[in-house]
């Protein structure tokens, strides 16, 4: 919940991350109630892309292809 609460005092409005395992599923029952607009991402997806090594990467990754809306 804290982690919500300091998405929110950063403008935070819209959330995506990527779909592994079931470690989504707990985020998107406490974030989804607080008004996020949450999108999961299939790795499947999003991953082939050369030279996306570390999760920092990953993160500016899927934060692009989201805002331009090339994440289903």
């Amino acid at each position: 919940m804290k982690c919500g609460l300091k998405l929110r005092e950063y403008g935070v409005k819209e959330v995506v991350m990527e779909l592994t395992g079931v470690y989504w599923k707990p985020l998107c029952n406490v974030w989804e109630p607080m008004g996020f607009d949450i999108t999961v991402a299939q790795a499947a997806h999003v991953k082939n892309v050369p030279g996306r090594k570390t999760d920092m990467n990953d993160s500016h990754w899927l934060a692009t292809l989201h805002r331009f809306g090339l994440v289903r």
